[in-house]
């Protein structure tokens, strides 16, 4: 059974974005009929899972949000970055480029996340860049 489908209503400033409704409830995370943010399509938010994309957020391009993975607030996920595991993303973040965020991580704030960056159970708030090619892992 699908988690969510994508719904009639395109942002109006990302033409290619339409907003996802729950068709389930999704335990901790939403309940069925309610409203998510925005994707381009079904290959950016996983079916499978607990992830789900949440009020006023974007994925799209290649982008993937997977297993139980929750972005929130205003977070932009483009390109072919991945979020994934149980990693949570909150506020005005944008993750781009490949980068990966897994594990457990949470980032909040005005983070831009972008190149090939992989973060794995990282904990960072505030607002800042990481760009290039790193691997950041704690625990």
């Amino acid at each position: 059974m699908s988690k969510y489908a994508l719904t009639n209503k395109v942002n109006t400033q990302y033409k290619k974005l339409r907003q996802i409704v729950a068709l389930a409830d999704v335990p901790g995370v939403c309940s069925k009929g309610d409203f998510g943010g925005y994707i381009e399509s079904e290959s950016n938010l996983s079916q499978e899972g607990s992830c789900w994309v949440a009020d006023n957020c974007f994925v799209f391009n290649s982008a993937k949000i997977l297993d139980n993975a929750v972005i929130t607030g205003n977070v932009f996920v483009s390109d072919a970055a991945i979020v994934k595991n149980d990693s949570v993303i909150e506020g005005k973040c944008k993750i781009m480029g490949h980068a990966v965020i897994s594990g457990q991580s949470h980032l909040s704030g005005k983070l831009e996340v972008g190149n090939t960056i992989k973060l794995h159970n990282v904990s960072m708030s505030g607002k800042g860049r990481l760009e290039g090619n790193a691997e950041i892992t704690f625990g």
